[in-house]
């Protein structure tokens, strides 16, 4: 299936259609899948976290750049994270960290990595 044509490149849909296939693969059930299936299925959903990792990266990198923290009263994306996402400072304080390395790596003009 192409999730792409299903939710029209449009990033709530999408959000929700990851929120829905999760949602999906908590309910089934692992008994009936043979060991090689559970370990291929355990290096898809990593190699997708990774994914959703990079993603919420780039949403915390347009949150600063639309100074959203600032605007919320938060001051730092630090502090927005912790109060919008519920982290702990230490997980706040990282994420803000490598959105300040994804800020570094890009180009000045087009914001390409």
């Amino acid at each position: 299936m192409k999730w792409r044509e299903l939710v029209h490149a449009d990033v709530p849909a999408a959000v929700s259609a990851v929120r829905e296939a999760t949602d999906d693969l908590l309910d089934l059930p692992l008994v009936p899948y043979a060991d090689d299936e559970i370990v291929d299925a355990m290096r898809e959903v990593e190699a997708v976290r990774r994914q959703l990792d990079v993603v919420a990266r780039q949403l915390a990198a347009e949150a600063q750049s639309r100074c959203l923290p600032q605007r919320s009263g938060s001051g730092k994306l630090s502090t927005f994270l912790r109060e919008t996402l519920n982290l702990g400072r230490g997980e706040a304080a990282a994420r803000a960290a490598a959105v300040d390395v994804l800020a570094d790596t890009a180009d000045p003009v087009s914001g390409v990595v």
